[in-house]
């Protein structure tokens, strides 16, 4: 059983290495966004881009590979079935991000906790460290198979 301080710990470097494989999930597509007309026009579509969040970035890149891929259904149920988890990743992450952490030593958990004290509308999720660590493994493999689906079918 871990001290509530090697708890807080170790669920930091989980977060904080949730963090880093978000952030770079997010970069590679809107690189991958910037580049999808020509290299002469990267920095038109990057500067569009720059305020656009992921939940616009995914729909823009879902929107493209549907008209490219159009006549490919292996390509689109690949792609869909990608964005479905991308998606419910870019959810989660929200909540990570703008929820409060704490700590409940006792049962071993963290708590991410989302909305105002006192209102209707808070929510609590509890993790175990091993639960955070598949958080990070999600978003390893989510962005793996982007990798994988850009290299076989660019955009």
């Amino acid at each position: 059983m871990l001290t509530e301080k090697e708890l807080e710990s170790a669920a930091a470097l989980h977060l904080g290495t949730l963090l880093f494989r978000l952030s770079n999930l997010e970069l590679n597509l809107g690189l991958e966004l910037g580049d999808y007309k020509d290299m002469q026009t990267r920095e038109a579509n990057l500067n569009e881009l720059a305020n656009t969040g992921l939940k616009q970035k995914l729909d823009i890149y879902l929107r493209h590979v549907n008209q490219i891929y159009a006549d490919d259904p292996i390509a689109l149920k690949a792609f869909q079935d990608w964005f479905q988890s991308a998606d419910l990743i870019r959810l989660k992450r929200n909540d990570l991000v703008h929820g409060r952490w704490g700590i409940v030593a006792n049962r071993q958990q963290v708590v991410n906790v989302v909305g105002l004290p006192g209102a209707s509308k808070q929510t609590e999720t509890c993790y175990t460290i091993d639960e955070l660590s598949r958080e990070v493994k999600a978003v390893e493999d989510a962005s793996d198979k982007f990798r994988k689906l850009r290299e076989k079918w660019p955009i």
